[in-house]
């Protein structure tokens, strides 16, 4: 029987294309709203976030949206929440919560913790 050559990071490139789709958006998101992104995390680094526990990123989303306003599209949010776990602002509990918003159609989103 014949051993295997060793793998590279090549062979696995379609298994993590996904991530790298993901995190290519995340950054044309961030870019397309790049001052409202700004805008968000001095916000978040002067103010903290406080919202009397665990919160959800529709918590952020209707906190945020008050103070800096909303971005110039919906995505952003979504990129706004993966910036703030990259800089460890923010950590996922790993518990699910039904949305709020009517539109949301009380979908399951994830909780965030500080």
């Amino acid at each position: 029987m014949k051993l295997r050559e060793h793998r590279t990071d090549k062979d696995f490139g379609p298994l993590f294309s996904g991530e790298l789709l993901r995190d290519e958006g995340i950054a044309k998101v961030s870019d397309n709203n790049e001052k409202w992104m700004a805008a968000c995390l001095r916000w978040v680094e002067n103010h903290g976030l406080d919202f009397g526990g665990d919160f959800t990123g529709e918590d952020l989303r209707m906190g945020l949206s008050r103070c800096v306003g909303c971005p110039a599209h919906s995505n952003a949010w979504g990129a706004l929440v993966a910036t703030l776990i990259k800089r460890k602002i923010i950590k996922p509990t790993g518990e699910y919560r039904a949305m709020r918003d009517d539109s949301s159609h009380a979908r399951k989103t994830p909780v965030y913790t500080k």
